[in-house]
């Protein structure tokens, strides 16, 4: 059933995923939904596969760029192929939960609702980094009642919650958030259109740089976090995976970032790891590997209490997973802010 009275249409952009792409349309024909009050468009980012050959075996829309364009500009192209007046996005590796749809759009009838984003679960729960991704809420956005980022001591408060109270941990069906991602989200399509869509520059995190300018664009209004729009997203199984995700998202997080004069986010354990393990060399190098065993289970001691609470093994290895990306991070960031000085600097003796 269709609360909203709108029409609905769903934005899938693929690019050489063909073998997972037949999932998500097979899950979406099964959804509890009149058929008849949305459709399905899917945007093929030049795909080299046989992305067209399986999106011609459903009832979907299918639409091809001529070149490898992006995520930004190949979403814009689903908003202006659209004839709904609710957009919504959902990646090309989601698996949505039949009641998925109803409750990613029910909201939009309500007032203040800028824009609704559904959870994100994982398809393998036998991975140990794809349960790690799971665990942080990977691909959810924070609550904002956890948020208090605007100095570097509220940014470090709101590190440290962000891993203890995540979207998946809600006791509500519904709690307002700061930002909305991509993956699975909606949206009232003339409010996608007051800002123009995505910022097509901004290759990585661009929904993030969209929440921004949704959120300058109608101060008076939140984004609001459902619960039950549930979709299961298909996580990396290793670890260089994930790292190389990681160290790629860093460049357009920074500008994102630097763009919206946010606070740039505060990872202090690496730090401690690294003076505590230069003071144990110092003192008590037969200290080493007990240090590199035990610090990082005190300084994550989050993942120690939700070992005792479930029982489950792997959380005694995400302490070591999270130090690992948390450095990788720090690191990339920190070349990023210092590779865009420098340019700014250039750019600056050039103008004068």
């Amino acid at each position: 059933m269709n609360l909203t009275n709108k029409t609905i249409s769903i934005i899938i952009c693929t690019y050489n995923r063909s073998e997972i792409l037949s999932d998500t349309l097979d899950s979406l024909l099964k959804l509890d939904f009149p058929t008849g009050e949305h459709e399905i468009i899917i945007v093929d980012d030049g795909s080299t596969d046989n992305t067209y050959r399986v999106a011609s075996r459903y009832p979907v829309k299918y639409y091809r760029n001529e070149k490898n364009s992006g995520i930004p500009y190949t979403r814009n192209r689903g908003l202006s192929l659209s004839k709904g007046e609710i957009i919504v996005y959902l990646d090309d590796d989601c698996i949505p939960e039949s009641g998925w749809l109803k409750e990613l759009t029910r909201y939009h009838q309500m007032p203040g609702v800028l824009g609704i984003g559904g959870l994100i679960t994982a398809q393998d729960t036998k991975s140990i980094i794809s349960n790690y991704m799971l665990n942080i809420g990977y691909g959810n956005p924070l609550l904002t009642k956890k948020i208090n980022n605007a100095s570097i001591f509220g940014a470090m408060l709101f590190y440290i919650n962000k891993f203890r109270c995540t979207a998946i941990d809600m006791k509500t069906d519904t709690e307002y958030v700061s930002e909305l991602y991509g993956a699975n989200c909606s949206f009232l399509k003339e409010k996608l259109l007051t800002v123009k869509g995505y910022n097509e520059k901004i290759l990585f995190s661009e929904d993030i740089d969209l929440s921004h300018r949704l959120k300058a664009a109608y101060p008076g209004e939140r984004f609001l976090f459902a619960k039950k729009a549930v979709v299961k997203h298909k996580n990396e199984t290793s670890l260089i995976a994930l790292i190389k995700r990681t160290i790629k998202s860093t460049e357009f997080e920074y500008i994102t970032i630097k763009t919206h004069k946010a606070v740039l986010p505060v990872y202090p354990f690496p730090i401690f790891m690294i003076l505590g393990l230069m003071t144990v060399v110092f003192f008590q190098p037969l200290l080493i590997l007990p240090y590199l065993t035990l610090f990082p289970q005190v300084l994550y001691f989050w993942w120690i209490q939700k070992f005792f609470i479930k029982r489950k093994f792997y959380y005694l290895l995400f302490p070591y997973i999270q130090l690992c990306l948390e450095f990788v991070r720090s690191l990339f960031f920190l070349a990023r802010m210092f590779f865009y000085k420098n340019e700014e600097k250039k750019d600056h003796r050039e103008k004068n």
